[in-house]
């Protein structure tokens, strides 16, 4: 909330140094140019330039042109006003860019690839496992054999059913039940 006070009215002294004091604390950055053996200080935010050509008293310059400047902004009232460095929000924008939204896309990329190489991958083992029917595959392995080995696969297949029987005749009621729906 912006308060204007007339010029008679005077912001007390020890409150107006804090106010200072905590204005004065902002670090600005200052841009310093060089033409013709005359050094240019800046600092853009509160549009503030000295020039001159010995540094020290062109820094003194723009430090008490500051100074001014913050004095002005307390007198009239408007001090909450006064602009911010730049830097601070584009730091605080660069830093949720570099380390939440490019890590978050990186991982998005890494789980689309990795699903797509598990996609083809499926896709691989499917077409070399299961596209040769094992019926076919068994049925051409069985007139390969011996008639002993054949005898000893059917005699194994047997001792299988038969220790499994036990088990489908326990699970032949839910199937029973599923015909009459």
């Amino acid at each position: 909330m912006t308060k204007i006070i007339s010029s008679s009215q005077k912001v007390p002294s020890n409150e107006f140094e804090k106010k200072l004091d905590k204005m004065l604390d902002i670090n600005y950055q200052i841009i310093v140019k060089i033409n013709k053996n005359i050094f240019y200080l800046f600092i853009p935010e509160l549009n503030l330039i000295a020039k001159g050509d010995d540094i020290s008293l062109v820094y003194k310059n723009l430090q008490t042109q500051k100074i001014n400047l913050f004095t002005d902004y307390i007198k009239i009232g408007v001090d909450e006003l006064v602009p911010f460095p730049s830097d601070g929000p584009i730091k605080t924008v660069k830093v949720i860019k570099d380390f939440i939204i490019k890590p978050f896309f990186g991982v998005i990329l890494i789980l689309f690839f990795l699903t797509a190489v598990m996609v083809e991958m499926s896709r691989m083992i499917k077409r070399q496992y299961f596209n040769v029917g094992y019926v076919e595959l068994f049925a051409q392995r069985l007139k390969k054999m011996s008639p002993e080995s054949k005898q000893r696969l059917i005699s194994s297949l047997h001792g299988i059913v038969n220790e499994l029987k036990p088990v489908t005749n326990e699970l032949m009621p839910l199937f029973k039940a599923d015909d009459n729906k």
